[in-house]
């Protein structure tokens, strides 16, 4: 297997600025959606339910057929 070249400083940081700005947005969201006196329990449910699914089936998946397109590429 080839080594692999270091990443770009721009790509490094670039990754680090959307891990944080995803992480504000959704403990925004979160946040709200605890502190609403709207929310229905069924809707947080819901949430946890996507979530889990998107966890445990969605980036498997994802990650399964970017690992097959690296080996396929050499």
């Amino acid at each position: 297997m080839a080594e692999r070249k270091p990443l770009p400083g721009w790509v490094v940081w670039s990754r680090r600025l959307l891990i944080g700005c995803g992480t504000v947005a959704l403990a925004y969201a979160v946040s709200g959606a605890i502190a609403s006196p709207d929310m229905r329990l069924t809707y947080l449910r819901f949430l946890g339910a996507v979530l889990v699914g998107h966890d445990l089936i969605l980036l498997p998946v994802a990650i399964a057929v970017g690992v097959h397109q690296g080996n396929a590429d050499g």
